[in-house]
């Protein structure tokens, strides 16, 4: 078990110890080409082994005992032997099949080892983003503007026009970085209808078209260690293939 340290118990909404972090396990998905139907999606997996190594550096760089894992079968018994304070979860797809990867979130739940990310319920839910997208509107939660397209028939100048520039991308749950570089900003009607049509074609999809956000993607992880807590943050940003890049440590 983790070692615990005494928090302020007058802290409003602070639980009265938090876990003293040393030992992080970063688990990725495993990356098998012959598991991927297309290579659009093999290739949206595959930088997640970059992210993880260089997260990894980073850490360790700051004194962490750092396991990096991928998800397969012997995967379990990697942890338990590491017996990490907490789990980095960067699984997105099972088999190249993101659905399954809700598998892995289950399982991971059972080791009672603190874990980053949302857990399996919540990942299927965000695996389709129409459905994500109503919830945070429900909630009061700010998303961009969209629409869901199912057919190219159904391609609404009226509707589009004030989305542009707009990004456009699958709506179901295959992986969320699919197509995701330049091409994916659309800045003319033509150019919606043009994408929309190779996404329903290729990967069977519906489309999602919202409105473009243009900014800073950035990533954070928070880690407890002695009295100081550790803020890694990373970018993303687009290329040929999108990238992750982890920047600085704040602590």
């Amino acid at each position: 078990m983790p070692q615990k340290e005494q928090s302020n118990a007058f802290d409003d909404g602070v639980p009265l110890s938090r876990p003293n972090i040393h030992k992080v396990a970063i688990v990725h998905t495993n990356i098998i080409r012959e598991n991927y139907p297309t290579e659009q999606e093999y290739l949206s997996d595959f930088d997640v082994i970059e992210r993880a190594t260089d997260i990894k550096q980073l850490l360790e760089s700051y004194s962490y005992q750092v396991l990096l894992t991928p998800w397969n079968d012997s995967v379990v018994e990697t942890i338990r032997n590491f017996s990490p304070d907490v789990i980095i979860n960067m699984v997105e797809t099972v088999d190249g099949d993101t659905l399954k990867a809700s598998s892995a979130y289950e399982t991971i739940a059972t080791l009672r080892i603190p874990y980053t990310g949302v857990d399996a319920k919540t990942f299927v839910l965000n695996c389709y983003k129409d459905a994500f997208k109503e919830c945070l509107l429900e909630n009061h939660v700010s998303t961009p503007a969209y629409a869901i397209i199912d057919s190219l028939n159904n391609i609404d100048s009226e509707q589009i026009t004030p989305l542009l520039p707009a990004m456009v991308k699958l709506n179901t749950h295959m992986g969320g970085s699919i197509g995701m570089d330049e091409t994916a900003i659309c800045y003319t009607l033509e150019q919606v209808r043009t994408r929309c049509e190779t996404i329903m074609k290729t990967f069977k999809s519906k489309a999602l078209v919202e409105k473009y956000i243009k900014g800073k993607e950035l990533t954070g992880i928070a880690i407890q260690r002695d009295n100081d807590i550790d803020v890694f943050l990373g970018k993303r940003y687009f290329q040929p293939i999108t990238r992750f890049v982890v920047g600085r440590r704040y602590g």
